[in-house]
């Protein structure tokens, strides 16, 4: 038994070695072609229109809606609560004029993603945060949703089913009540969903602010938030960063304006640990942005807050509105953003880490509306003056968005999409399996 187990074993080897390659291909042999294909273009989703969760909670009588979708086609599919596009850049956008949501809530729509981190909102009194989960696709998909609060992820998860070209709304507070710190995670299967969250504020019957939050740019040490300020100087206009931390983390925010980094007005260091959030104030802030460094992968989202004068409840009023931007990395693409510009007052609010010539031109024709010089480590706000509906992109190593204004006191900020490319081109290098000896 022994000496025919030996016997086996030596053949085995004669065999292994015998099909070993003589020789190897060198790369002059090996032709490489270019071949155009097509990338996987995910559908398009939308969040429909600000919807409050009670509709006794105050004054909606009066509330005077105006919503709108810029797209280069027009051609949706309506989702109940959420809205469908076959192309990949549309901007949503919606003012009210007093009512309990008075104020300027808009977005660009996004593309169904399996991971994504929703940065803002709260579930506290007078805080309603409301996720819509859009599924555009042609089956279902399911989406676990996590809740991210200051003493970490809470128990127990949802998960929630959405069908094939379905939406679904999930009022947070009724999923988790008092977080004021509130961030999610949101996985989902299949081609996954586009998620949004609406945050929607009361002090007392005095609106408080409206926006929509989408989707921030992926976890990283190095973030921008490009910026932290209104429009234009508005006396009481506050800003605030809030981050959450994928693991244990040391995190350092920098504020910076038109000429540079400028002192911090308070905290502006913070340890937060794995899975849990984390606010920073800044107070009295101008046209300014938010550079951020951690030393573990964070997310993050910085919300500006501007009061204005409602007579519409009580003669003096103070009311505000608030705009939610996320953070984007600051690693650099060749990868071109655009965004459709709504009606209103934009204007184009950047951050430059590096000295780099900013050019704001229109994604359709490349015709050149605004160049400006920027110095490294500095922000600047360049107001377009472009057709409602008309895309642009700004170009240059920068983190940039769109701010939108209006009068009295509104404002919100409607984020750049990086579109995919209808054509893409690889290189490939056939190359035919080495002969082979002793093989049949």
């Amino acid at each position: 038994m022994t000496r025919t187990l030996a016997s086996f074993i030596a053949i085995a080897a004669f065999v292994a070695v015998a099909l070993v390659p003589t020789h190897a291909y060198s790369p002059s042999q090996v032709t490489i072609r270019t071949v155009a294909v097509a990338p996987f273009h995910p559908p398009v989703g939308c969040p429909g229109e600000i919807d409050l969760a009670t509709q006794d909670a105050g004054d909606t009588s009066t509330n005077q809606q105006r919503w709108s979708l810029y797209s280069r086609t027009g051609e949706f599919t309506d989702l109940g609560v959420g809205v469908a596009f076959e192309e990949e850049l549309v901007t949503t956008i919606e003012r009210n004029s007093s009512g309990d949501s008075a104020g300027l809530a808009g977005a660009s729509c996004v593309r169904t993603s399996t991971n994504s981190w929703l940065v803002g909102g709260a579930t506290t009194p007078g805080a309603s945060a409301r996720l819509v989960l859009v599924n555009p696709g042609p089956v279902p998909v399911e989406a676990r949703v996590r809740v991210h609060s200051p003493s970490g992820a809470l128990t127990p998860e949802s998960v929630v089913a959405v069908g094939a070209q379905t939406s679904h709304s999930l009022l947070l507070e009724a999923e988790a009540a008092n977080v004021e710190v509130l961030a999610l995670h949101v996985e989902a299967t299949g081609v996954g969903v586009a998620a949004f969250v609406q945050d929607s504020r009361l002090a007392g019957f005095i609106p408080d602010g409206t926006d929509w939050i989408v989707p921030t740019g992926p976890p990283s040490t190095q973030l921008a938030i490009p910026a932290i300020g209104p429009v234009e100087a508005a006396a009481g206009a506050t800003g605030m960063v809030r981050i959450v931390a994928l693991e244990d983390a040391e995190v350092s925010l920098s504020l910076i304006d038109a000429q540079g980094e400028v002192p911090w007005p308070g905290v502006s260091s913070v340890r937060i640990e794995a899975g849990k959030t984390a606010d920073v104030v800044v107070p009295d802030v101008g046209n300014a942005a938010v550079s951020i460094s951690a030393t573990a992968p964070v997310v993050a989202a910085g919300r500006i807050r501007i009061p204005r004068t409602d007579e519409t409840v009580t003669s003096g009023a103070m009311a505000h509105d608030i705009a939610w931007i996320g953070a984007q990395p600051l690693h650099h693409t060749d990868e071109i953003a655009h965004v459709i510009v709504p009606h209103f007052s934009p204007s184009v609010a950047v951050y430059a880490p590096s000295a780099t010539t900013v050019e704001v031109r229109t994604a359709e024709g490349g015709d050149l509306l605004v160049r400006r010089e920027m110095g490294p480590d500095t922000a600047a706000r360049i107001p377009v003056d472009v057709m409602p509906g008309t895309a642009i992109t700004v170009s240059g190593e920068v983190v940039w968005t769109l701010l939108v204004a209006d009068a009295p006191g509104f404002i919100t900020a409607i984020e750049p999409v990086i579109e995919v490319p209808e054509v893409d081109e690889i290189q490939i290098a056939p190359q035919p399996y080495p002969e082979t000896q002793g093989g049949s």
